[in-house]
C-alpha cells in the first residue's frame, strides 16, 4: 500500500510542509540535500514505485527540481508530484517534466488577498510563513476618477517593477484575477506584488 510521503526541499516551504506532516502523523521522509539522488537505485531505495504515494519537490534551484521530477517520473508513473513555481515559464517547465500539481506563488498570492478580506486571522498565519521568507510586499491601490487604470482592462495592464495580481470589484464584491477580462471601475481596488 502506498502511504509514504517524500519531501525534497531546502526551502522554508519544505520545512513548513514537514511540520504540517508531523502534526498530521503522516509517514514521511524529508531530504534537504538531493545531491546523492542521481540514479534510479537511490530512488528505488526510498520506496518509489512501491510505497510512496506523494512527493513534494521544493528545492531552491529550478534545475534541481526539474531533474528530480524527471528522475522520479521515469521510474514511477503513479506517484503524485507536487512542486512550486515563481513564474508561468517555470510552471511550464515543471509540468513538462512531469509534475502533477504546481504551487504558483502568483496564484497563491491572489488567493491570499481574497482571504485577507474573508479570513484575516488565517491570513496572518500565512503572512508569517510564506511572505516574510520571500520578501514579497503587497500594495493596494484604490481607483478614483484620476487613476491611470480607470476604464482599462485587467488583461491589458503591464508593469515594470511590480506584478498586478488582480482587483477587488466594489460592485461585485469579489476578487478578480489579472488573467480575467474585467474593466476597472471607480471604487475598485487593484492589488500589486513587489519585492
Amino acid at each position: 500500500m502506498r502511504d509514504k510521503i517524500v519531501v525534497f526541499g531546502d526551502s522554508p516551504l519544505a520545512d513548513d510542509i514537514k511540520t504540517h506532516l508531523e502534526m498530521e502523523g503522516e509517514r514521511f521522509i524529508k531530504i534537504s540535500d538531493a545531491s546523492s539522488y542521481e540514479n534510479d537505485d537511490s530512488f528505488f531505495e526510498l520506496g518509489f514505485a512501491k510505497d510512496i504515494s506523494k512527493c513534494f519537490i521544493l528545492m531552491e534551484s529550478l534545475e534541481t527540481n526539474v531533474l528530480l521530477i524527471l528522475s522520479i517520473r521515469s521510474i514511477d508513473r503513479d506517484v503524485k508530484i507536487f512542486t512550486r513555481s515563481g513564474s508561468h515559464i517555470e510552471s511550464e517547465k515543471l509540468k513538462l517534466a512531469g509534475a502533477d500539481e504546481i504551487l504558483d506563488y502568483n496564484r497563491l498570492t491572489a488567493h491570499r488577498i481574497f482571504n485577507v478580506i474573508q479570513q484575516p486571522n488565517v491570513t496572518n498565519v500565512l503572512d508569517r510563513t510564506i511572505f516574510t521568507e520571500t520578501g514579497v510586499q503587497i500594495l493596494e491601490s484604490l481607483i478614483d476618477e484620476e487613476s491611470q487604470y480607470l476604464g482599462r482592462n485587467l488583461l491589458d495592464i503591464e508593469l515594470q517593477s511590480s506584478i498586478l495580481i488582480g482587483a477587488v470589484s466594489r460592485e461585485r464584491g469579489e476578487f478578480i484575477f489579472a488573467q480575467e477580462s474585467y474593466i476597472i471601475e471607480i471604487g475598485d481596488t487593484l492589488i500589486f506584488l513587489y519585492e
